[in-house]
């Protein structure tokens, strides 16, 4: 059973003000006034014709601000850190602004590209104290130390370190521990070492600063009566009988595959919602957390769900995309359906589950406290983006769904049944999976 076509917005939300040196390009357009409330609020929509004339601008300020961040940085998330001296890029969607932080001299093809910035997008460079390969191999370097218990490591005081994320700015790392620990930094009964010594050991273990946070680890989150050809966005039963989500539609040598999280499942057969056939495990990447499933049992689409969890709506897919700090995005569960509004707060972390050391990953955060971003039995699903600003039919790909952090009520009737909610909402980006496993995306062949 298919569903029928309906469209949902994106938001945007303030962004940091931020200490800049070089500003080049032209200036961006003043921003609208906030709601009575003091808040950035733009509602969801199903009709793209009932978008406001501000829904329209923002949506246009990440496609050209994207367009951008892409020229300055051509390469998928895992390969950035290659680049010598480039420490991060920072977008403010409602302001039009993009930030890139370098460390060193400047390449001149750099500032080429952002003084031809185009018009209402303002471009700016900042100093960074660290490039992202710095800090890329600190993280190596934290990782590894908590592995091995060494005496500066969290692990060997018995706390749990499940999070790094290299900071947009090059400035350092921020990790985050479990706080589900029986012990925690400054914690009195336990005479456990304060936070600021903890940092202070790190940094000299590692070489840069390193920010602690407590906070809890990602969890992974698990459209129910599909057929070929298969969606992304429906149901999955994994070989152990639990229920997942599927991702994007996809091509190889092995013929048409569905793209789904790793931790679904890495062997035998999975089928949809109601038990129905899709196929068997083709291939798996632990680090990717990432499963592709050979569809034996019709074809897979380059279509995915979009709308509620219990709608018939649909989009398509019309390529892939990269992603950068201060981007919106959207995630499609079987469990929770389409959940927009999430902004990207890192794109460039590694998370630790189940033992499994999982990179790169992207952090998203809800931006309005009635929302949720992800709910168990979301994991797998499709995360997208909108390609043109219109947020119409066309929809790109950006990611695969892995978790959530910070457990939220979940909204009255908003799932498919009882499950945890999440105000964080996790994913590994596409374009690392599609070049590990060489596949090519499903694409609609009628929109080019």
């Amino acid at each position: 059973m298919k569903r029928a076509h309906t469209c949902w917005s994106m938001a945007a939300a303030l962004a940091a003000a931020m200490s800049l040196g070089l500003t080049v390009g032209a200036p961006s357009a003043p921003a609208a006034a906030p709601g009575n409330s003091g808040e950035v609020h733009i509602a969801q929509h199903n009709d793209p014709s009932a978008l406001s004339a501000r829904d329209r601008r923002l949506q246009q300020n990440q496609v050209a601000l994207n367009q951008l961040a892409n020229r300055l940085v051509p390469v998928p998330e895992d390969r950035r850190r290659y680049v010598p001296g480039f420490a991060g890029i920072v977008l403010d969607v409602e302001h039009a602004t993009l930030v890139v932080h370098w460390k060193g001299t400047v390449p001149a093809r750099i500032t080429r590209v952002l003084a031809e910035a185009p018009r209402g997008v303002e471009a700016q460079l900042s100093a960074a104290t660290y490039s992202k390969d710095e800090l890329s191999r600190a993280r190596d370097t934290l990782f590894a130390g908590e592995t091995a218990r060494n005496a500066t490591s969290l692990a060997a005081h018995d706390w749990s370190v499940h999070t790094v994320s290299v900071l947009p700015d090059g400035s350092g790392l921020q990790a985050q521990y479990d706080t589900g620990a029986q012990r925690r930094p400054s914690s009195a009964s336990s005479g456990a070492p304060s936070r600021s010594v903890l940092e202070a050991s790190l940094r000299a273990a590692t070489g840069v600063p390193v920010a602690l946070t407590a906070g809890a680890a990602p969890q992974a989150t698990n459209r129910f009566n599909d057929s070929s050809p298969w969606y992304g966005g429906g149901r999955l039963t994994n070989p152990n009988g639990t229920g997942c989500t599927a991702g994007f539609g996809a091509t190889s040598s092995a013929g048409h595959l569905l793209i789904t999280a790793g931790h679904c499942g890495t062997t035998g057969q999975y089928s949809d919602g109601a038990n129905e056939t899709i196929g068997p495990v083709q291939a798996a990447k632990g680090s990717l957390d990432t499963t592709i499933i050979r569809v034996t049992n019709g074809i897979s689409s380059w279509r995915y769900f979009d709308g509620p969890w219990n709608t018939q709506a649909s989009k398509y897919i019309d390529g892939s995309a990269t992603n950068w700090t201060g981007d919106y995005v959207c995630g499609s569960g079987s469990q929770t359906g389409i959940r927009c509004n999430l902004k990207i707060t890192n794109d460039d972390t590694s998370t630790v589950q189940d033992g499994i050391r999982i990179s790169p990953v992207v952090l998203t955060e809800r931006s309005f406290a009635a929302d949720i971003a992800v709910g168990k039995g979301d994991s797998g699903g499709p995360v997208v983006a909108s390609t043109d600003g219109q947020y119409g039919e066309n929809m790109t790909a950006r990611g695969i769904i892995i978790g959530g952090k910070n457990e939220v009520a979940c909204p009255a009737g908003g799932t498919s049944g009882p499950t945890t909610c999440f105000s964080s909402m996790v994913y590994v980006p596409i374009r690392p999976i599609l070049n590990y496993f060489g596949l090519t995306l499903l694409t609609d062949p009628t929109h080019p």
